[in-house]
């Protein structure tokens, strides 16, 4: 509750363990839940608001929980980042992405689709190299996906070290 708040200290308060049978429960199963595809991938349209057309998409992580329903990514990510999972959700999510593009390709729509990025995910070493084997294993659509940075990372870039041109190394 203290980093949740960004507080130094909070005092325990019986109200605090309200959501905690749910929270741990949520806790316990979310790596399954990705390595069961109870999480998935929507795609939401990026439409142009001068005529309409829709210029891309951005790939939207979902969870779907067998007990406790639709859960809020705001709710399952600082969960995946506590269990270490965020480097496989992000190959999760960009395999996905680049799958959904070939496929959108293939029927003649070819947009890009954008995947958001944490400067966490920035620091991986081994992103990159994940991102090329996706791409090179779908043979197509690198044209199609895009990395974007998250609002976080904006507030973050003082810390975040590039080594390169990202669009050189993909």
């Amino acid at each position: 509750e203290a980093k949740r708040n960004q507080l130094g200290v909070v005092w325990y308060a019986p109200a605090l363990e309200v959501d905690a049978p749910r929270r741990l429960d949520l806790y316990l199963s979310v790596g399954a839940a990705l390595e069961n595809e109870e999480l998935f991938v929507e795609f939401q349209p990026k439409v142009s608001l001068l005529d309409g057309t829709v210029s891309g998409a951005e790939a939207l992580v979902r969870w779907t929980h067998p007990v406790h329903g639709s859960i809020s990514p705001t709710e399952f990510v600082p969960l995946i980042v506590q269990a270490g999972l965020t480097a496989k959700l992000t190959n999760f999510v960009i395999q996905r992405a680049v799958e959904a593009a070939a496929v959108l390709r293939d029927v003649g729509f070819t947009v890009p689709i954008a995947v958001n990025l944490s400067p966490l995910q920035f620091r991986d070493p081994e992103l990159l190299g994940h991102i090329r084997d996706v791409l090179a294993a779908t043979g197509r659509g690198s044209k199609r996906l895009e990395l974007e940075v998250t609002e976080s990372a904006l507030l973050d870039a003082g810390k975040i070290v590039f080594r390169g041109s990202p669009a050189r190394l993909l």
